[in-house]
């Protein structure tokens, strides 16, 4: 690539005490035209058995990120590993980037450097949610559940509606307009999705597909663009979620100043969602369908008639004759009073 690279090892963990790191690091960010700093966590800090008590930035890369970027230069963030919280840099004039990559694995780093170089752009969204350090105080850890409450705030997208940088967040080296082109406003027969609905498992049936238009406003970038689409509605049981990932697509190569179609089609299970006892029902209601993140256009349809349960989840037993006698996932009794053969 014909780049002049100079390198520094830096810290890891928080519990390191010794720096051995800053001055060779500052040495070398000295003579540099951009700071591509490597970071966040690795499996010292987390990993299978060994779970972390704080989402922060450790310490001792803090102090160190905060010394590189006070040089007045370019500075990149690669965040390796899992969520830790960005808000400091994301409120900084002198961090110039941040690339999330996760655990790269093999070639991870010749792909952060081909996007920070431009060799190709950067189309990728976040698939986690990455919370404020708070977060871990309000969470109870034996508190598993995901809808918020008295004692939690929520978890994931669908219920927490504070995070740093949310689920589906992505940017590009160029700027898309995406909107929907379908109908506005349809009102669709619950009657009529049964009707011509095939399927053995009715949530895997046709449910209702929009039509997307998305265009490269940029002038230099080509690039590829991944439309997500959310369904958010008051239908069926409260609490509502805030949204949920319905449908999903990756339109190639649009050049600048191009656009692209795309159908985003979502099924009835897609539709549906769960009621108290956890059967999956297609409710009546006014659904939205957000696209992108954040969202940028809002397309509204409505679901008319009588729920529809799609799928029926099973239920513990009435009676314990029930549990013994003719339930379906009974396991049968088995006759110990003969030889046991060992077929």
């Amino acid at each position: 690539m014909g780049i002049n690279a100079l390198y520094a090892t830096g810290p890891v963990n928080q519990s390191v005490t010794n720096d051995t790191w800053t001055t060779a690091a500052l040495a070398a960010a000295e003579k540099a035209d951009v700071i591509l700093y490597f970071g966040g966590i690795d499996n010292s800090i987390e990993r299978e058995g060994f779970d972390r008590q704080i989402i922060t930035w450790p310490e001792a890369q803090v102090e160190l990120i905060e010394k590189l970027s006070s040089l007045g230069k370019p500075v990149v963030l690669t965040q390796l590993g899992t969520q830790v919280d960005n808000s400091a840099w994301l409120k900084s004039q002198n961090i110039s980037a941040i690339l999330w990559t996760g655990y790269p694995s093999q070639d991870g780093g010749t792909a952060a450097l081909d996007i920070i170089t431009g060799k190709v752009a950067p189309a990728g969204r976040l698939p986690i949610t990455q919370y404020p350090a708070d977060y871990v105080n309000e969470v109870p850890i034996v508190d598993q559940s995901l809808r918020p409450s008295n004692k939690s705030p929520g978890r994931t997208y669908k219920w927490f509606n504070g995070a740093v940088q949310p689920y589906g967040y992505g940017l590009h080296y160029t700027k898309f307009q995406a909107k929907f082109t379908s109908k506005a406003n349809p009102r669709i027969q619950i009657s009529q999705l049964q009707r011509s609905c095939h399927q053995q498992h009715a949530d895997l049936c046709d449910g209702v597909s929009v039509n997307i238009r998305v265009s490269n406003m940029g002038h230099k970038a080509t690039s590829d663009y991944v439309a997500l689409a959310f369904l958010a509605g008051q239908y069926g049981p409260k609490p509502y979620p805030i949204k949920e990932l319905a449908a999903y697509t990756r339109l190639k190569n649009i050049r600048p100043g191009s656009s692209a179609s795309a159908t985003l089609s979502m099924t009835l299970g897609n539709l549906a969602r769960r009621d108290i006892d956890g059967n999956l029902v297609l409710y009546p209601g006014e659904y939205s369908v957000l696209l992108d993140v954040p969202t940028q256009a809002t397309y509204k349809f409505t679901l008319e008639g009588h729920p529809w349960v799609l799928d029926n989840f099973p239920q513990p037993p009435a009676t314990p004759q029930e549990a013994t006698n003719g339930c379906t996932y009974c396991v049968p009794q088995t006759d110990l009073s003969g030889p046991l053969t060992g077929q």
